[in-house]
This record gives C-alpha cells, structure tokens and sequence, in this order.
C-alpha cells in the first residue's frame, strides 16, 4: 500500500486539528515550559504519519495491529509532557 502524495496534506491537517482540538480540552494550567496544544499536534501528527507512510513501505509490513501495538507507546511518550499523561 503506498500513500498518495496529493493525500499528504490533508491527511496530516486532518490528523493535526482532532489532536489539536482533543489537547486543547486538557487541563494544562501554566506552561511552564510545557509545549502548547499546537506544538504538541503538530509533532504528534507528523510522528503518526511519518510512521504509517514508513509501515505502508516495508516490503512485508507487520501486521497493522501489531505494529500500532509496538508504537502507541512512543507516540503517548510524546505526548507526557503536553497533557500530563500518568507514567505506563
């Protein structure tokens, strides 16, 4: 499965405005050197589709499954220090 380079852009818009949306309902209190909603879905949305366009070019990928399972924790890593995620 190759992803489309004309879907690029608004694949990653669409990705950046549900996480910026859903981060901006977090409680945050000050900043405090914390990244902002924005920051944190912008960085978020390019990880998430910079590793589905990587998984969609494996000559054999994993399944789909296996390979959400593998980095969810990475991207939820990613996001600690925006929404105060409790530590796995």
């Amino acid at each position: 499965m190759q992803f489309d380079p004309l879907m690029e852009k608004p694949i990653k818009a669409q990705l950046y405005e549900v996480l910026r949306a859903w981060l901006a309902e977090m409680p945050s209190g000050e900043l405090n050197g914390r990244p902002t909603p924005e920051q944190a879905a912008m960085v978020t949305s390019w990880a998430i589709y910079g590793a589905a366009v990587q998984w969609s070019q494996q000559e054999q990928p994993e399944p789909a499954g296996e390979f959400v399972q593998q980095v969810l924790p990475l991207i939820l890593a990613s996001l600690q220090p925006a929404v105060k995620l409790p530590a796995a």
